[in-house]
């Protein structure tokens, strides 16, 4: 037989005793063991705080917070990967106080020419420096999403942009890449209120199109 038993607040006693009791009638005298295993005084807690969108080809900072609900300070090692590649792979070293917390940003960037729809699951680890039992994981998804205005799909809102939907609208006439992309305005189309909205956008306001989630 086994058995264990939690001793609440174990620094408030003194002395601990065990008494092993033989409670066979007959038989050879019994033997057995025991261990006393402390629970450890660190902990660690976390979220993830940036939603699933991303752009194909540009950079986006997803924020994993980390939070210390124990009642010592102790020095975190923060990483983050995925399977894609879409991760820049650093590991960050942190302190934190009791009860602090710590929001930690990993670059997530997927290839220019990533396909709208791609998926990746990203990983966030934390582990405590002092008890290697102690971490936290969590995952979130990264999906690429439409950037209104990046009418070459490149990842970036710039004058090569604007090139193109000239190009588009006035020139030769050749579909976008990603036609959703030339609808800056919102309005269903891509017409001549997006090039009057993405020079705006460029050189005027630098107000980005109200139809990106980011």
């Amino acid at each position: 037989r086994s058995a264990t038993k939690e001793i609440a607040d174990l620094t408030a006693w003194q002395r601990i005793v065990l008494v092993g009791i033989n409670l066979s009638e007959f038989g050879d005298p019994a033997t057995f063991t025991y261990s006393l295993t402390e629970p450890s005084p660190y902990a660690v807690d976390g979220d993830v705080l940036t939603d699933t969108a991303v752009y194909s080809g540009a950079t986006r900072l997803y924020e994993y917070q980390v939070i210390n609900p124990s009642a010592v300070g102790e020095v975190y090692d923060v990483y983050a990967w995925d399977d894609s590649g879409w991760v820049a792979g650093d590991t960050n070293d942190i302190f934190l106080a009791p009860g602090q917390s710590k929001i930690v940003t990993f670059a997530v960037t997927p290839p220019v020419g990533t396909p709208l729809g791609a998926r990746s699951t990203l990983y966030f680890r934390t582990d405590s420096r002092s008890d290697s039992l102690v971490f936290d994981q969590r995952t979130a998804l990264a999906v690429t999403v439409v950037q209104y205005g990046d009418v070459n799909f490149d990842g970036a809102v710039d004058v090569s942009d604007l090139t193109g939907l000239i190009s588009h609208l006035f020139i030769t006439f050749a579909p976008l890449t990603v036609p959703e992309a030339g609808d800056i305005d919102c309005n269903g189309t891509t017409d001549v209120s997006d090039l009057t909205q993405l020079i705006d956008w460029l050189f005027i306001n630098f107000t980005p199109s109200p139809c990106n989630p980011f």
